[in-house]
């Protein structure tokens, strides 16, 4: 099929007051009805032809723009995707210290839920998170190392342990991965671009490392050096880049399944399918393989509602490994597929059981998710669990496009119990995502809201 129709974008020349386009630059969403907008806030420098750029670039290519009056910054955000983003604690005090107002405003325009704000572990000025850590898929994150003579060991050492506990949108925790640094490179101000990785190189001993540690994390894409002997540790290739987002693209969202499946039972996958509004959706395809070569097996995904889609893969027996990716296509010839780079080098995959789904990730003794009931549900789902010893456990729901619709945080008692989740009116029918987090355990259930 040939590649899609992009439509190129207008040139304007616009005046700016610095090269740092990362912190002033627009800031693009998805609409629900997959057209783009583009986020405006008050940009944290006096800098107003800088604060200007996003309204230009809304009005050059007549893209609505909304726009906050909160105080933020591009170098201090990175969104995961779905409704997760993280920054420092700099976003909280250069907005009065009202941490409520700012989360509602985030979710308001953003639609991020989990908020994930933490303090700044670097002795630096800029208080920037993408000086020292960085996004690089739904559920994997690399953050800086250092050595432990380093004044900033300690802290990036806790900032790295308390990402490590926390869960991701894809309801396990994020996998985090470390890249080296005598601290005077900033090998996390990359640029991701397209199917290209940019890492900035400082022509140091670690240079290397850090391009086979990108290589690692990120199988598929065409990892690339970008030396300049002007870049500082918390100044590099990311503060001075902005990706521009396809106009018309094609989305893809899914959360995997749970890791462990009963063997013999179908496995419902539910993925949300969104094109332009201005196209046609043409395929939305499930592939699958029993093993971990060989042919994938390719089947229709059902329109269930809105922008959803579901199939079942068939029950396999006890024992098997299945991968998969979802796939879809539309009539601009935008072909996209979740994993990216699936079925090249990134597959969803699950092992059959008959200890039944996700037993196998909860260690004994500890923390164990015994039930879950009446799924599917009307109003009121019941989570039956049992436990050797009090913990705090993290609930967390998510609707299938990843939007968090219900999270607390709750301390139990050693014995057996049952954590309820009460729905409103307001949640509709449809597929949710049960999260529980307790210590190192993260534990993901699909259910079946009915009315």
């Amino acid at each position: 099929m040939p590649g899609p129709k992009l439509k190129l974008r207008k040139r304007k020349h616009a005046p700016t007051n610095t090269i740092w386009v990362r912190d002033y630059g627009p800031w693009f969403v998805l609409l629900p009805d997959g057209s783009q907008g583009i986020f405006n806030y008050s940009y944290n420098r006096p800098r107003p032809w800088d604060d200007n750029f996003p309204v230009v670039a809304g009005s050059t290519w007549v893209i609505p723009v909304y726009t906050s009056t909160i105080v933020h910054t591009g170098g201090n955000y990175m969104s995961s995707g779905f409704d997760q983003a993280m920054s420092t604690d700099l976003v909280y005090s250069e907005n009065g210290g009202n941490e409520d107002w700012v989360d509602s405003q985030m979710a308001l325009y953003l639609g991020i839920d989990n908020y994930v704000v933490m303090e700044d572990p670097q002795s630096s000025y800029i208080h920037h998170i993408d000086c020292w850590a960085k996004i690089l898929s739904p559920d994997r994150i690399l953050v800086l190392q250092v050595p432990s003579s380093h004044p900033d060991f300690d802290e990036l050492e806790a900032a790295a342990d308390m990402l490590a506990s926390t869960p991701s949108p894809y309801g396990t925790l994020w996998n985090v991965y470390r890249v080296q640094s005598s601290g005077s490179e900033g090998y996390t101000n990359s640029l991701i671009s397209n199917d290209h990785v940019y890492v900035p190189l400082f022509s140091s001993s670690y240079d290397a490392a850090a391009i086979a540690l990108y290589q690692e994390a990120l199988p598929g894409y065409t990892v690339e050096g970008f030396p300049y002997g002007g870049w500082a540790p918390t100044d590099a290739l990311h503060c001075r880049t902005r990706n521009v987002m396809d106009n018309e693209m094609l989305l893809v969202q899914h959360i995997p399944v749970d890791s462990l499946q009963t063997a013999g039972s179908p496995v419902t996958i539910n993925a949300l399918i969104r094109c332009h509004p201005d196209n046609a959706l043409l395929d939305h395809d499930l592939n699958y393989r029993i093993g971990t070569s060989g042919v994938f097996s390719t089947l229709a995904m059902t329109h269930t509602s809105a922008d959803s889609f579901s199939v079942n893969i068939p029950g396999v027996p006890d024992g098997e490994t299945v991968q998969y990716y979802i796939s879809a296509s539309d009539n601009s010839s935008r072909e996209e597929s979740q994993p990216r780079f699936a079925p090249g080098t990134w597959f969803f995959e699950y092992e059959t059981t008959t200890t039944g789904i996700g037993e196998g990730e909860i260690p004994a003794g500890i923390f164990a998710l015994n039930r879950v009931s009446p799924n599917p549900f009307t109003s009121s789902l019941s989570l039956d669990y049992s436990a050797a010893s009090p913990v705090t456990v993290v609930l967390s729901v998510y609707d299938i496009s990843g939007r968090a619709v219900e999270r607390r945080t709750q301390n139990i008692d050693a014995g057996t119990g049952s954590l309820i989740w009460n729905t409103g009116e307001e949640i509709p029918e449809g597929i949710y995502f049960i999260s529980l987090v307790c210590g190192d355990t993260a534990i993901t259930k699909m259910v079946t809201r009915i009315k």
